[in-house]
């Protein structure tokens, strides 16, 4: 419907909440899916376009039925509005060519994050990876120019003595040529795509320390080209 929407050149979308009664979701719920649904339906990456040819939508409002609390809404539209931002972030820096999403513009990215309070970002250098003998890792980029970068995000660290981390692994190859054995001309189009499990992990990290989960979240990213 949002889509459709932009199509005809709307510029303001209000909706009812659906699925409250039918699927006996929470209010709070509801509004989430109906955030996230409909902003990441609207998602586009033109930032290297010199024209915006869909339009653009400028507000979505949502109509508050008179038994459900106004505070729930909120805070639904709230965590739907974080959780979007986070896949679109990710998204974004697939999106990205790779001669721009180098293993240093991911870190750098990922380091934006540590704004929240309960969130450390860690950047290892080459020699740093060397003392910690990362030697597989350092070997899958060793031709390329662009150094690679090892990432540390730390969310509620404080808490790692008392509770079990939830630790996610991203791999980040910012460009994957195929090392000794070549991809061919056809296949390298997507290529720059092998670092989506790191954009994911960063924009997971973002949303936990948005969301103030209750518990130690550390992501892992190691990034790097691979031109062996």
């Amino acid at each position: 419907a949002a889509i459709r929407a932009r199509q005809l050149g709307a510029s303001k979308i209000a909706s009812i909440i659906h699925g409250v009664e039918q699927s006996k979701l929470s209010a709070k719920d509801a509004v989430r899916a109906a955030t996230e649904g409909t902003m990441l339906a609207l998602y586009v990456f033109d930032k290297y376009k010199s024209e915006n040819k869909l339009g653009s939508i400028e507000s979505v409002s949502f109509i508050e039925p008179e038994d459900i609390q106004s505070e729930d809404l909120l805070r639904g539209i709230e965590q739907g509005n974080i959780i979007s931002n986070a896949v679109q972030l990710a998204r974004d820096l697939v999106n990205e060519p790779p001669n721009v999403c180098t293993p240093a513009f991911l870190a750098e990215r990922a380091s934006q994050i540590d704004d929240d309070a309960n969130t450390d970002v860690s950047i290892l250098t080459e020699p740093e990876i060397e003392d910690l003998n990362m030697g597989a890792f350092l070997s899958v980029g060793r031709g390329s120019t662009r150094k690679p970068r090892f990432i540390v995000i730390e969310y509620n660290k404080k808490l790692l003595d008392k509770v079990q981390p939830l630790v996610l692994v991203g791999k980040a190859i910012t460009f994957d040529t195929g090392g000794y054995s070549l991809k061919s001309a056809s296949g390298m189009s997507t290529m720059k795509a092998d670092m989506a499990g790191g954009a994911a992990v960063i924009g997971a990290l973002q949303a936990a320390g948005q969301l103030k989960v209750p518990y130690p979240v550390i992501g892992l990213i190691p990034a790097t080209e691979n031109m062996v």
